[in-house]
Parts: structure tokens; C-alpha cells; sequence
């Protein structure tokens, strides 16, 4: 599996839920034979519908002909100040979030539960020093979880 892994990660530490959306092209293969993909992720998104009032804001792509339109798309999806968090091709890409707090990592993997196991394990090593911090402590509250994982092909 070839990786295009970039910058990963938007923290906040604020209550909230979760809000996405994400495209797949019509599963056309590059001029490489390849399926290109990607996530982007940005600043917190205001919505008074949910408790807390903000949301987690991220864009997917899967099944593009090249990395370029795949992230181009990505961050078009993604609603307020988008970076690409990961990309991908020819396998499957994962975002996990702190529970209690945006903090999010992304993860890589031939399987979409790989990709899932990856990005959890990411955030569980990026959270590891903070938990010992009794304030930030205090805003990771309940299991971490997957937001979204897409899977090339």
C-alpha cells in the first residue's frame, strides 16, 4: 500500500459531537492503476442543535484517479479552515477522536479495521502524557472512537 501521510491532527479541548461528510468519485482507477483517497480536518464547526455547541469538522474522499483531486475534494468537503489530515491509496484510512474533547488522529491500514485499530492506537499514544495532566484530564471523558473510515477500491 503506498501512503501519502501529512500533518494529522486537530486538538480542542471542548465537549461536543460529530459532524462530516465525505464524496467517492466513480471508483476510477488512475493512469497508475491506483484508488486515491483522502481526510481532511479543520477547526471546530458552531452548531446550536447539539450539546456543548460545536462539532468536529472533516471532509472524505475515496476511490479518486489521483492524490491531487482526492485531497482537493477532501478539503472542499470539509466545512471551516480544512487541512489534509491523511491520504491514501490502494487501502483504507481511519480519523479517531478523544472522547470528550476534538483532539483527533488519523490511521492507515490494508483493512478498514486496521485503519481503525491504527488511528485509535495514534490517539491513545498522543493522549498517553496528558492524562497524567489532572485538567486535561478532565475533559477526556469515555472511550475514544472512530469518527469515519473509508476504504479505496
Amino acid at each position: 500500500m503506498s501512503v501519502f501521510r501529512r500533518a494529522a491532527a486537530v486538538g480542542v479541548a471542548t465537549l461536543a459531537l460529530v459532524g462530516m461528510s465525505g464524496a467517492a468519485a466513480n471508483a476510477e482507477r488512475g493512469p497508475d492503476g491506483k484508488y486515491y483517497g483522502a481526510i481532511a480536518t479543520g477547526e471546530l464547526v458552531q452548531d446550536a442543535n447539539i450539546p456543548g455547541g460545536f462539532r468536529s469538522n472533516f471532509g472524505t474522499t475515496w476511490n479518486y484517479p489521483d492524490q491531487a483531486s482526492a485531497e482537493r475534494d477532501a478539503i472542499a468537503h470539509c466545512r471551516y479552515s480544512c487541512k489534509i489530515a491523511v491520504s491514501w491509496s490502494n487501502g483504507c484510512a481511519s480519523v479517531a477522536e478523544a472522547a470528550g474533547s476534538l483532539v483527533q488522529r488519523t490511521g492507515l491500514g490494508a483493512t478498514a479495521e486496521e485503519a481503525e485499530r491504527n488511528a485509535l492506537a495514534e490517539l491513545d499514544a498522543w493522549l498517553a502524557p496528558m492524562l497524567n495532566d489532572p485538567v486535561w484530564k478532565t475533559y477526556v471523558r469515555g472511550p475514544n472512537h472512530v469518527l469515519a473510515t473509508q476504504c479505496t477500491g
